[in-house]
């Protein structure tokens, strides 16, 4: 570990507003580069996120984690039609297979538009030898994206870099020890750096790792969505990325089946089969941007109930949002 050195945390006043003013400017010349938000709905209710920018998605197992990925890969690749940029996705979830057969569904069945090039899938395929799995750590990720630069000599760069899901990434010897919280902790500064390498945003899977919430959202019981200390087992999970989203479904807990009456913490609403809620947990430079009336965006910790539609997408619907929580909030929402 490299030794600590104040010079380079400590700044004047002088140099923390020419750090602002170069910010700025460099959200201004990215502006071509900025990645909308994957829920339809949301687009001009979050902000957009940038080159550097790195987001961490996270839920327990099969509540949405992947499906988020997904959608945004689909989003973002869309952004980039036509241009001489790529989007990568890497994947230790699905193999190269799996991965052609769902984005297909989610084009509508629309082969050409996934098969047009500007997606790269980063991971395994069917057959592949588990030693030759086992070598796609995140090292290897990250000199996989390298290669793929020098070895399509048409292309730019990415627009964008996803990666599904950081536990189930292979160690890498490179980690402080074998240990899962120093693995974590690794793979989350690799892609830190990549976001930067690469000059674009990069997102990432995580689980939430405690079995049950460690802190429930409001006062009740019922409304168990995800928030950073569901990530405490590696904290740099939450720690080091800019953007951290979180997923609930409540048809997934034992005690919130559909059709359960829920009202509690400002809701009062039906468990429906397709429901899931968004919660932006952080994001730490949306005050540099400006929704579309000039104004700051209001995010972090709002929470949106979603619903996953008959080809995967998620949809935000604000008189559906307004009709499940009680007045008062429901008024402070509009």
């Amino acid at each position: 570990m490299k030794p600590f050195d104040p010079k380079n945390y400590v700044y004047t006043a002088h140099q923390t507003y020419k750090y602002h003013q170069e910010y700025q400017q460099f959200l201004k010349e990215n502006a071509h580069l900025a990645a909308p938000f994957h829920v339809k709905g949301l687009e001009e209710l979050l902000p957009k996120r940038f080159p550097g920018d790195l987001t961490v998605h996270f839920a327990k197992s099969h509540e949405g984690k992947s499906t988020a990925i997904r959608q945004d890969a689909i989003r973002a690749q869309e952004a980039v039609q036509d241009t001489d940029f790529m989007i990568a996705l890497g994947s230790l979830e699905d193999n190269a297979e799996t991965t052609a057969a769902k984005f297909i569904n989610l084009y509508g069945g629309d082969v050409n538009k996934y098969t047009d090039d500007q997606m790269l899938f980063i991971g395994r395929r069917f057959g592949m030898k588990a030693d030759e799995m086992s070598m796609l750590n995140i090292d290897n990720f990250r000199n996989s994206l390298r290669w793929s630069l020098d070895e399509f000599k048409g292309k730019k760069g990415f627009s964008h870099i996803y990666l599904d899901y950081v536990q189930i990434v292979p160690q890498s010897d490179k980690a402080l020890s074998k240990e899962r919280r120093d693995q974590a902790f690794y793979a989350t500064q690799q892609l830190a750096e990549m976001a930067s390498e690469f000059t674009c945003p990069v997102d990432f899977a995580s689980q939430a790792l405690l079995k049950q919430p460690n802190s429930h959202y409001g006062k009740g019981k019922q409304m168990r969505i995800p928030s950073a200390a569901d990530l405490k087992e590696a904290g740099e999970l939450y720690e080091i990325p800019g953007v951290a989203i979180s997923y609930w479904m409540p048809k997934r807990q034992p005690d919130t089946p559909v059709g359960t009456s829920i009202e509690e913490s400002g809701w009062k609403f039906t468990v429906q089969s397709n429901l899931i809620f968004v919660s932006i947990e952080k994001w730490r430079n949306c005050e540099f941007q400006k929704d579309k009336d000039g104004d700051q965006f209001d995010v972090v910790g709002r929470k949106f109930p979603c619903w996953i539609q008959k080809d995967g997408s998620l949809l935000y619907d604000k008189e559906k949002h307004n009709r499940m929580v009680i007045t008062s909030v429901a008024e402070k929402e509009k």
